[in-house]
C-alpha cells in the first residue's frame, strides 16, 4: 500500500509555513486512520509493506499506474490532506460543484451510434492515485482499475503500450460506474473501437452497492457495450468470472441492458 505521509518532506512546501515536517506527517496520519492501523498490524506481525507504483509486480499482476512522481505530486490535492497553500492544484471536481451538476442532471436520448459520454471528464486526485493492475491469467488479460479516472487510465495505457500488453477480456469498471472516471477516448485505447451491435469480446464487472440504483451510469454501461464488453453489476449478489463450468450452485449473471435514455452530459 501507499502511505502518503512517507513523502511529507517532498510536499511540505505546498502547505502553510506554520507546518513543521512532523506536524504535516501527524496531520496526514490523523486523516488516514485505517492506513495507520494496517501499518501497525503489519509491523506487529512482521509483514513487509511495499509501495505500489508503476512497474511493481504483485503475484501475477503488474502495476501500470500510478507512477511514483505523479502520486507524490498529487498528495497535496487529496481530500484527506490539509488545504494546499500553493496555487498549482490539479484539476478535479469539487464536492459542491459535483453536487450542483448532479442536481441539474437531465435525461437525454442515446442510440448505438450516438454517444454522449463526455471526453473531458475529471475526477479527484485521490481517485486518480488508485492502483491499476494488469495480468494475463491462463491466456486471458485482466485489467483491475479500482477508483481510477481518465488520467490514471491514460498513464496505464501508455505504459501498457510500452510493454506490448494485449487488450483485456475482463475489465473492472472504475469507481462503481461513475461517468467522471472514463471517457470515450480512454475506453477506445483500452477496449478498442465501437463495434457492431451485439458483438461481445469481453466482460466488464462493476462493483455497486445494493442501494445505489443510479449506478453504474447508463452512459458508462452503453459506452462499454458499444466496444464489445457486456457489463455485469454486483448490487445484492456476488459475481464469479471463470473459464469452464463455473461454480456449483451459481447461475448465469444477467448483463446490464443498453439504455436508450441516459443522464445528460
Amino acid at each position: 500500500m501507499n502511505r502518503p505521509w512517507l513523502y511529507a518532506d517532498q510536499i511540505l512546501h505546498h502547505f502553510h509555513g506554520n507546518f513543521t515536517l512532523q506536524g504535516l506527517i501527524d496531520d496526514i496520519k490523523e486523516r488516514h486512520p485505517y492506513l495507520v492501523e494496517i501499518e501497525t498490524l503489519a509491523t506487529r506481525k512482521g509483514t513487509v509493506i511495499h509501495e505500489v507504483f508503476q512497474g511493481q509486480v504483485i503475484g501475477a499482476f503488474t502495476v501500470l499506474s500510478p507512477t511514483k512522481d505523479r502520486y507524490v505530486n498529487s498528495i497535496p490535492d487529496f481530500g484527506k490532506t490539509p488545504d494546499r497553500y500553493t496555487t498549482e492544484a490539479t484539476a478535479s471536481l469539487s464536492v459542491p460543484l459535483l453536487k450542483s451538476l448532479l442536481a441539474q442532471a437531465k435525461r437525454v436520448l442515446e442510440t448505438w451510434d450516438i454517444e454522449t459520454l463526455a471526453n473531458n471528464s475529471v475526477t479527484s486526485a485521490s481517485n486518480e492515485s488508485s492502483v491499476v493492475q494488469y495480468s494475463a491469467l491462463d491466456g486471458d488479460a485482466v485489467l483491475l482499475t479500482a477508483d481510477v479516472g481518465p488520467l490514471g487510465l491514460t498513464e496505464a495505457a501508455d505504459y501498457g503500450h510500452q510493454l506490448g500488453l494485449a487488450r483485456p477480456v475482463f475489465v473492472q469498471v472504475p469507481h462503481h460506474g461513475s461517468r467522471r472516471n472514463v471517457t470515450p477516448s480512454v475506453l477506445d485505447r483500452w477496449l478498442g473501437p465501437k463495434r457492431t451491435k451485439g458483438t461481445i469480446i469481453g466482460s466488464a464487472i462493476c462493483s455497486v452497492g445494493s442501494s445505489k440504483t443510479e449506478y453504474p451510469r447508463a452512459q458508462v454501461t452503453n459506452a462499454f457495450m458499444r466496444r464489445g464488453f457486456a457489463v455485469f453489476s454486483t448490487r445484492e449478489k456476488w459475481l464469479s468470472w471463470s473459464k469452464g463450468g463455473g461454480h456449483a450452485g451459481a447461475v448465469p449473471a444477467t448483463a446490464e441492458p443498453f439504455a436508450d435514455e441516459v443522464e445528460a452530459p
